[in-house]
């Protein structure tokens, strides 16, 4: 067994990582999470781009993978970098800040009224609030499903996804199929 190293320099065994996994899951679910971790990693290589992106928001990568930590570790060993992107709320409410900012100096520039002026700045401060307290309110499922799980193309990168993939055959061969 190949002991890779993560991110944060410790080594941890990709066995380790799985043999966590099968004491969470039973083997049905375990066997359809590996078979997804698999799939991903064999499509991670392929020349098209669209397989270096893995999306929490799919609910069948979420469901299948993407929900546990072991398999996130797995992911992050073979070279996928989690990269948080915003809500789609977030997304609007900076939308809509930048669109009133934009106003806001179009008044300031042109001399408008003060009333007009105060009016902007209200709103934009309504709209920091509220994007705040948006994300007071997320949960810790809602951020990680706001996750994207990249892979940087390069040869290294596919060198080290073809030896995650090779280890999790290799482990899930090893492993008796009645295991709890």
């Amino acid at each position: 067994t190949v002991n890779l190293v993560a991110e944060n320099s410790d080594s941890i065994s990709l066995v380790q990582l799985l043999d966590a996994l099968l004491q969470r899951l039973d083997v049905e679910e375990l066997q359809s999470c590996i078979a997804l971790l698999c799939k991903v990693l064999g499509n991670a290589v392929k020349d098209d781009p669209k397989f270096r992106q893995l999306k929490a928001r799919n609910e069948k990568l979420w469901l299948g993978l993407l929900r546990h930590s072991e398999l996130r570790a797995v992911l992050a060993t073979a070279g996928f970098e989690p990269q948080q992107h915003m809500t789609d709320a977030e997304a609007q409410n900076e939308c809509l800040r930048g669109q009133l900012k934009l106003e806001l100096q179009e008044q300031l520039d042109a001399g408008g009224s003060p009333d007009k002026i105060q009016s902007l700045l209200s709103r934009l401060e309504g709209l920091r609030a509220m994007g705040s307290s948006v994300v007071n309110n997320l949960t810790e499922e809602d951020v990680e499903r706001d996750t994207v799980f990249v892979l940087h193309e390069s040869s290294k990168a596919v060198t080290r996804v073809k030896t995650v993939l090779d280890e999790v055959l290799h482990w899930e061969q090893a492993k008796p199929r009645s295991a709890p």
